[in-house]
């Protein structure tokens, strides 16, 4: 069976793979590569991007993208169809990311990258194969928007003298309330 997948850009920048007949670059179609039924390339269009940022902007033709059977409940369909979608990125030769935010998503999510250097996600929520590269992006995408800004370095702050008086003449009126409560001494 011919299949074809459909490329969307919905509003907020948001994108989803939907299953589609035909094809043509005009309407933002592209064909899917089917060369084995356990593992399926979808060549993106070059044009296309997941912008996180102004600044941090990926070209959809970086990211590949392949299926396997899913655990989990799936019906009739858990031994025959491949829903469970896996993202692989070559993080450590992307051009289109700027070295300070490559730097911070590769000390942040190391356990993610393989020895190649490229970043996996993967995602098997749901049973069907568009939705699950489509969580996919948006796990990509919520990780790259974590490191996309530096964290801010905390500066450390002394207490002022007056505030530092004001706590001590509180413990002073605590100590003098709880001895005033104490039986008087019998000496």
């Amino acid at each position: 069976m011919n299949r074809r997948h459909q490329l969307r850009v919905l509003a907020g920048d948001r994108l989803r793979l939907k299953m589609a007949t035909g094809c043509g670059l005009k309407s933002g179609r592209c064909d899917g590569a089917f060369p084995n039924p356990l593992y399926y390339n979808i060549l993106m269009i070059h044009s296309a991007m997941l912008e996180v940022t102004s600044r941090v902007r990926i070209p959809l033709s970086e990211l590949s993208f392949s299926f396997a059977r899913s655990s989990g409940p799936g019906g009739q369909n858990v031994n025959k169809v491949n829903t469970k979608a896996l993202l692989r990125w070559p993080v450590l030769a992307s051009r289109s990311l700027p070295d300070d935010v490559r730097e911070r998503l590769v000390a942040r999510f190391a356990r993610r990258i393989t020895a190649q250097g490229d970043l996996l996600v993967s995602s098997q929520r749901y049973r069907d194969q568009g939705r699950n590269v489509g969580d996919c992006l948006s796990k990509l995408e919520s990780m790259l928007a974590e490191v996309a800004t530096p964290r801010t370095v905390r500066k450390p702050t002394r207490p002022s003298r007056s505030a530092v008086g004001r706590r001590l003449n509180a413990k002073k009126q605590q100590a003098g309330k709880k001895k005033g409560r104490r039986p008087p001494d019998e000496d």
